[in-house]
């Protein structure tokens, strides 16, 4: 009897569990953009890959309140393989004149410029539809959603985005040394969403990127946990 009695006492003396899960504290847009500014310095430049809360940038598909946190594009130093394969194309007919046989132009001069002018054409036609690829692949990280958009060419172009509270985890990779030292990377975000997984290929600064997502996650928990203790308050008669 005396074992019963003592457990009955250090029952009542014990806390009783409440059983809910702990409510993660709500995080304000505006303070995760204070804070990207604070951290990382503002460049302005015309052919911007990082902005923070961009006054001049939106998407086809962004909602009257939706506000943006990130605009994204490619690092630079993902642009240097086609613009040295441009400069190589360019001074490519300097280096081969001189060295061409003369029967290519006993057919006839205009033969050869002719030539020239489509090799030209054609290093042009290579740089624009690089340039374009480069400048229009971009990123978005909104206080909804994460948008991708995958320029093809002119006339083609894919959108795909997915809501914050269907992202089920986000990583990023660095690899090599020129990744390591310029800082830049690729941000993987899997999703419950119909495509599974989104890639922010070579994007600046992926580690500000997944930081910035996992706090809109913990905003959109936030705002969940707070919905379902309102509707769960009484109301009174």
């Amino acid at each position: 009897m005396p074992d019963i009695y003592t457990a009955r006492e250090m029952a009542k003396k014990r806390p009783k569990s409440t059983n809910k899960p702990d409510i993660p504290r709500r995080i304000q847009t505006e303070d995760i953009i204070k804070e990207l500014k604070k951290n990382i310095p503002e460049k302005k430049a015309p052919l911007e890959i990082f902005l923070i809360a961009p006054r001049h940038e939106g998407f086809e598909i962004q909602e009257e309140q939706e506000k943006i946190i990130l605009f994204l594009r490619p690092h630079w130093f993902t642009t240097l393989r086609w613009l040295f394969l441009t400069l190589v194309f360019l001074i490519t007919p300097a280096i081969i004149k001189p060295i061409l046989p003369a029967v290519f132009f006993d057919w006839g001069d205009k033969l050869v410029d002719a030539a020239t002018i489509l090799w030209y054409l054609f290093t042009l036609t290579y740089f624009l539809r690089n340039f374009l690829s480069w400048y229009y692949d971009v990123y978005f990280v909104t206080d909804e959603r994460v948008v991708s958009i995958d320029f093809k060419n002119m006339m083609s172009k894919q959108i795909s985005d997915t809501k914050i509270d269907r992202i089920q985890d986000i990583s990023l990779s660095q690899k090599g040394f020129f990744q390591s030292t310029l800082d830049y990377g690729d941000v993987l975000i899997q999703t419950a969403a119909e495509k599974p997984l989104f890639t922010f290929k070579a994007v600046p600064s992926p580690k500000s990127v997944v930081e910035v997502v996992q706090k809109l996650i913990l905003q959109e928990e936030a705002e969940f946990y707070q919905q379902v203790t309102t509707d769960r308050e009484p109301k009174n008669a």
